[in-house]
């Protein structure tokens, strides 16, 4: 196997009629990065080739911002413990907290949730359910309202358009999933499928 980062040539090679010898500050440059390796063979029961390869880069992506302060500052509280989530429970391995952020000073977050696997990648690309009531732990949810991918209109508001074809072809369109919910803050997402919401929310 043959990896190729950064190419440096000091003599032209006969293929670009030119060297390539990048320089910042008379050197050369340097390309310096790290390389994860996944095979196959390191799948388990639990977590699949495609289950592990989309877990991995999530978790190079969203690696946590590590911040220090003075210690003096601290203010503890003797029932506070060192582990603390703002989650009632994990969510599906599936399922990808994708925004969380406050919508307006009365209590309103706006929130996204995607379901980040492909059709057919992994034993996690199905679909699932999530009970949006039930999410915090530490917050009451007393409204949601589903929003358009990009926040800017609500969802049963929307007209989409149909366009007039001249092919015969008939495509077809795709459809809300009916069945029946245990709960109206119960959303079911498809793989590859990111929904946006308003939630109204006060501290429990």
């Amino acid at each position: 196997m043959e990896l190729m980062v950064h190419r440096r040539l000091t003599y032209v090679d006969g293929v670009l009629g030119e060297s390539l010898n990048e320089q910042a500050y008379g050197e050369g440059l340097v390309v310096r990065g790290r390389h994860f390796l996944l095979h196959s063979d390191s799948s388990t029961i639990d977590c699949d080739f495609g289950c592990q390869r989309r877990t991995l880069a999530e978790e190079l992506l969203l690696q946590p911002i590590i911040t220090f302060s003075d210690p003096s500052t601290f203010i503890t509280r003797s029932n506070e413990t060192e582990k603390k989530s703002g989650l009632s429970a994990p969510l599906p391995d599936n399922i990808h907290l994708l925004t969380l952020e406050p919508w307006s000073s009365s209590g309103t977050w706006l929130l996204r949730l995607e379901n980040f696997y492909e059709v057919n990648e992994s034993s996690l690309s199905e679909s699932v359910d999530v009970d949006l009531e039930s999410l915090f732990s530490e917050w009451t949810v007393s409204n949601i309202r589903e929003l358009v991918l990009g926040a800017n209109a609500y969802k049963e508001d929307v007209v989409r358009l149909r366009w007039n074809s001249q092919s015969e072809e008939t495509k077809p369109v795709a459809q809300e999933d009916k069945k029946v919910k245990s709960s109206e803050a119960v959303y079911s997402f498809s793989p590859m499928q990111i929904r946006t919401f308003l939630i109204d929310v006060a501290r429990k």
